[in-house]
Parts: C-alpha cells; sequence; structure tokens
C-alpha cells in the first residue's frame, strides 16, 4: 500500500475516533486519550513523507508544532490542522485545569 492509499485510512480512523468521543462526552479523559492517539497518527503521516523519518523518534516537538508540520509536508490539509488545533486547545483546556 502506498503512502497515497494510507491517508485515507488514517483520516476514516480519526472519523471514527470523534465519533467515539461524542458518544463518551461526559468523560473528558476519553478527549484527551483520542487527541493523544491522534498525535501519534499524526507522527506517522509526517515520517511517511519525510526522508529522515527515524530523526524524529528522539525530537520533542509540542502538539502544536506536530500540525503545522503535518501542514509543512503535505500529510495534512491546512483545514485538517484547524481541526486539531482546536481539539489541542480543548484538551489543553482539559488536561490543565
Amino acid at each position: 500500500m502506498g503512502k497515497q492509499d494510507i491517508r485515507p485510512h488514517i483520516l476514516d480512523s480519526f472519523e471514527k475516533m470523534e465519533a467515539l468521543f461524542e458518544s463518551s462526552s461526559d468523560n473528558p479523559f476519553w478527549f484527551i486519550y483520542l487527541n493523544s492517539l491522534s498525535e501519534v497518527g499524526l507522527r506517522w503521516l509526517i515520517k511517511k513523507e519525510i526522508k529522515n523519518p527515524d530523526y524524529l523518534d528522539n525530537v520533542q516537538l509540542s502538539t502544536s508544532q506536530i500540525i503545522d508540520l503535518a501542514v509543512a509536508v503535505g500529510a495534512i490539509e491546512e483545514s485538517e490542522a484547524k481541526t486539531f488545533k482546536t481539539m489541542n486547545k480543548i484538551r489543553n483546556s482539559i488536561a490543565h485545569t
């Protein structure tokens, strides 16, 4: 399966995670968990697009930086980045209260 074939499957998984969150919205910890999964998915998509993917294993990036990097390498669209950034803001408000 080439990288062009993988992206729709990952995005489909994100939609399923969003549906799971909506059905469990009374528990804010679900949202933190699902946001963490989306960060893992974004890192995976980024690694599929770059020349030296193993380098990222030891690089600490904020979630916002990961989202921006995903857009920069073409792993996600800018419109999708807005959704991820909104999710991250919500996660931060839950996690840091």
